[in-house]
């Protein structure tokens, strides 16, 4: 069986929940900084923390869409082998009636 994988894309479900989670956890993170801060804006601490600061959070998003598009790859891998099963299920079935 020379079947071709199909690559997990971004219009996958847990790819496009990853980047949610992702942007989710940017304005949770930047909300917690303005917060904290003594006098910073919402604005201010969203896109004015530096280099280092948007990298970290750009990092970070990374990551949860790494993870979606492994939890996406393995659920297709899921599915995939659920098909094959009840595909021989039902061979083997035909052969037992025979």
């Amino acid at each position: 069986m020379a079947d071709k994988q199909k690559r997990v894309s971004l219009k996958d479900g847990m790819v496009l929940a990853g980047m949610v989670i992702g942007v989710i956890y940017w304005a949770v993170e930047t909300l917690y900084y303005a917060f904290a801060s003594n006098g910073e804006s919402f604005w201010d601490v969203l896109f004015g923390a530096g280099l280092t600061g948007v990298g970290v959070k750009v990092i970070a998003i990374c990551f949860f869409i790494l993870l979606g598009a492994h939890a996406q790859y393995n659920l297709n891998k899921c599915k995939k082998l659920e098909n094959d099963v009840a595909s021989l299920s039902k061979e083997l079935k035909k052969l037992k009636k025979k």
